[in-house]
C-alpha cells in the first residue's frame, strides 16, 4: 500500500528464531543452510528472505509502471503536432526512463 500510494505506514513483525529440524523439514533446512549461508537455520531466516524478495518485487513493479507511464507520455507527445519543444520533452522523458532502469 505504501508503494502504491506513496504512504509511510510502518509495522513490526515478530518472528521467533525457532530452529528448523533437519529431520522434519529437510527442504527448508537445506535452503537456509545452503542458499542463505546460515550456519544454524531458523524460521526467522525464511521470513527475512520472503520479506526481502517481496520488497524487491514491489520496487521493480513500481519502477516498471513508472517507465510504462513515461513511454506512454512520449507517444502522446509525439502524436501532438502543436508542441514546439516536443523533442526536448521527449528527450527529458527518455532520460528519466534510463534513470529508472538503473534502479531495477
Amino acid at each position: 500500500m505504501n508503494a502504491e500510494e506513496g504512504g509511510n505506514r510502518k509495522y513490526i513483525l515478530v518472528q521467533l528464531p525457532e530452529a528448523i529440524d533437519p529431520k522434519k523439514n529437510k527442504t527448508a533446512y537445506n535452503f537456509v543452510k545452503n542458499e542463505l549461508g546460515v550456519e544454524n537455520p531458523t524460521i526467522f531466516e525464511i521470513t527475512k528472505e520472503r520479506l526481502v524478495r517481496a520488497a524487491k518485487k514491489i520496487k521493480e513493479e513500481i519502477i516498471e509502471k513508472k517507465i510504462s507511464e513515461k513511454e506512454k507520455e512520449i507517444e502522446e507527445i509525439r502524436a501532438r503536432l502543436d508542441i514546439e519543444s516536443k523533442e526536448e520533452e521527449i528527450n527529458k522523458l527518455q532520460e528519466e526512463i534510463k534513470l529508472l532502469k538503473i534502479k531495477i
